[in-house]
């Protein structure tokens, strides 16, 4: 990010790269002139990358000046562009990176039914008597009705059931994390 403090006006640089993040249309090849050995591409990417990791770990000024410090930018004026730009938008760009996350799938469940069965035996042992969790999930798109309703049934021994609830508290703790931010 050493190349930043060579452009013309570095902190409309950084709102730009912001507007992009934020999925505005903005053409920051066209509007800033990238001097000689400096790629704006190369330039957009490395922000837009930094600015990704500063909003999801929290980071205030003294963070932001360490993390470019440890990157390589030694430039106390370019620690202080970064930080003010950051400071005043963190929120825009965390709003925006969220939905961006949102939207892997825009399906969700409507219901779900599970039943326990004991597998009693199997084509190769006679007698297992395993306890098996039979996990019905229907999904629906938001759509309405015109939609068909997606049913994924997932099958789960008591080891593979216990691996999944202990997956469930950690994405809990996480979500009750950021929604404490």
């Amino acid at each position: 990010m050493e190349g930043l403090t060579s452009l013309a006006d570095p902190v409309a640089f950084l709102h730009g790269v912001v507007d992009h993040m934020c999925g505005r249309e903005v053409l920051l090849a066209r509007d800033h002139a990238a001097p000689a050995g400096v790629k704006i591409h190369d330039l957009t990417d490395l922000s837009v990358a930094f600015l990704q990791k500063a909003v999801c770990a929290g980071l205030d000024a003294g963070g932001v000046a360490a993390a470019l410090a440890a990157g390589g930018a030694a430039d106390a004026a370019l620690h202080g562009l970064v930080a003010g730009v950051l400071a005043g938008r963190a929120a825009e760009l965390r709003s925006a990176l969220e939905a961006q996350s949102a939207e892997i799938s825009n399906a969700h469940l409507t219901d779900f039914d599970w039943s326990l069965r004991l597998v009693l035996a199997s084509d190769k042992l006679s007698h297992i008597r395993t306890p098996v969790l039979l996990l019905k999930l229907f999904l629906a798109r938001p759509g309405g009705e015109a939609e068909p309703k997606r049913e994924i049934v997932v099958e789960l021994t008591k080891d593979e059931l216990d691996a999944l609830l202990a997956d469930f508290k950690s994405v809990n703790a996480v979500l009750q994390k950021l929604a404490l931010r």
